[in-house]
């Protein structure tokens, strides 16, 4: 159930929805880069790949596919039944070999920490490799396998994605549909009709049977230029204004009925104007904190953030405090879940840690950023943010490092 948002005047209330997920996405920028060395660090990221990045993957499974159908073929003997058995198992392998050093070297994921949400260019391969593609990503490690589609089709049976969706024969839990939306003012207009009816099953509970989500790609600059020409009236038209968006969103979710929404917020302004990024940033998190308290949805993504927006989204949305100090409690362990301290964090510290890949707190004596092991030398690899179940305290996965081979990395809360 989601949580509500209060309006006020053109001020929202800060508000905490912890069981909204918030990560990125990567479309054009890569999951690490000099600037931003840990955004999967929230624990959840997906990638957006395309069919020439993943070739040699995608004719490996394939081939898997032809080995299959010569096997079930009933003119061969026993031997070249095995044969092809052990063919198909080979090119199983290779494939997920593949896709792994893909994740972990080429994109330097770690797939045993994050979850990874991995959406494919097109449906034509899938259905080319008789679902063996979705099968290889999902082997490989990632968590989800997301499927192309359109507005105009998938509100209207998208023959395509349908059989994408049959063969890939995996359960619904590790499948999704992706599709983009330049407005959702525009997407409710068009389609309101048709999936309120009630005559006929709707597409979106056709698709319910397969996929356990839908992630649509929002575009923000194109709904916000309508939220600021509703800045320029009075007070109370204001307030009526805001309540209209309000409803037409629930409106555009309630659209996937009962599909689940992981919304994709893409921020166009950060592109038209690289001196306006403040200004983004506050026009992003606005939209992150409206759309959080959107009944049905399930999860936000930033495409492409910085760390700094994805930090301050995800202390948005996901983290609370009610220490006058304004620090969040934080608890340090490591992979094994071996309990190694108690500090704080702060808005500021967050941000550092996904920024640097480190981790960093709120050093409460020296009232400013701790960045563990710049001092003694023994710093930690930040792995996962996480909060528990009412956000009020947040965990830091980490490993522990050391500068000085001959001494064994420690967590000392006075370095």
């Amino acid at each position: 159930m989601a949580v509500l948002c209060f309006f006020s005047g053109t001020k929202i209330e800060e508000m905490i929805h912890p069981e909204v997920k918030v990560y990125p996405s990567f479309v054009t920028k890569a999951p690490v880069s000099d600037d931003d060395k840990c955004l999967s660090g929230v624990g959840s990221c997906c990638i957006f790949v395309k069919d020439d990045d993943i070739s040699s993957i995608i004719s490996k499974t394939i081939l898997q596919k032809q080995a299959n159908d010569n096997d079930n073929s009933t003119n061969h003997n026993k031997d070249d039944d095995d044969k092809q058995q052990k063919l198909a198992k080979k090119y199983m392998k290779q494939s997920v070999a593949e896709a792994q050093e893909y994740l972990m070297e080429t994109l330097g994921i770690d797939v045993s920490i994050v979850n990874v949400h991995l959406c494919l260019e097109s449906c034509r391969s899938v259905i080319e490799s008789d679902g063996c593609l979705v099968s290889c990503w999902l082997d490989a490690g990632c968590d989800k396998v997301l499927l192309p589609s359109s507005p105009s089709k998938l509100f209207d049976d998208d023959d395509v994605l349908q059989e994408a969706l049959k063969v890939a024969r995996v359960p619904k839990d590790r499948l999704m549909v992706h599709m983009s939306s330049s407005s959702y003012d525009n997407h409710t207009n068009s389609n309101v009709s048709t999936t309120t009816s009630t005559s006929s099953p709707s597409s979106m509970e056709t698709l319910s049977t397969y996929v356990c989500g839908v992630n649509v790609t929002l575009s923000l600059s194109q709904n916000n230029n309508n939220n600021n020409n509703n800045n320029n009236d009075t007070n109370n038209s204001m307030d009526t204004n805001e309540e209209t968006t309000a409803d037409k969103k629930q409106i555009f979710v309630k659209s996937f009925h009962p599909i689940p929404v992981t919304l994709q917020i893409k921020d166009l302004s950060q592109e038209e104007d690289d001196n306006m990024q403040e200004e983004s940033s506050s026009v992003l998190l606005r939209a992150v904190k409206e759309w959080a308290s959107i009944d049905g949805i399930v999860a936000l993504s930033l495409t492409d953030p910085t760390s700094q927006q994805l930090g301050l989204a995800y202390i948005a949305v996901r983290v609370r405090t009610d220490r006058p100090d304004g620090l969040y409690t934080t608890v340090v362990c490591t992979r094994n879940n071996e309990a190694l301290g108690l500090v704080y964090s702060s808005k500021e510290s967050i941000v550092a840690a996904l920024t640097c890949g480190r981790g960093v707190y709120y050093s409460r004596s020296r009232n400013g950023l701790w960045r563990k092991g710049d001092t003694s030398g023994h710093y930690q690899t930040l792995h996962r943010i996480d909060v528990d179940c009412d956000g009020d305290a947040v965990r830091f996965m980490v490993t522990q490092q050391t500068s000085t081979p001959k001494e064994q990395p420690a967590f000392c809360h006075l370095h």
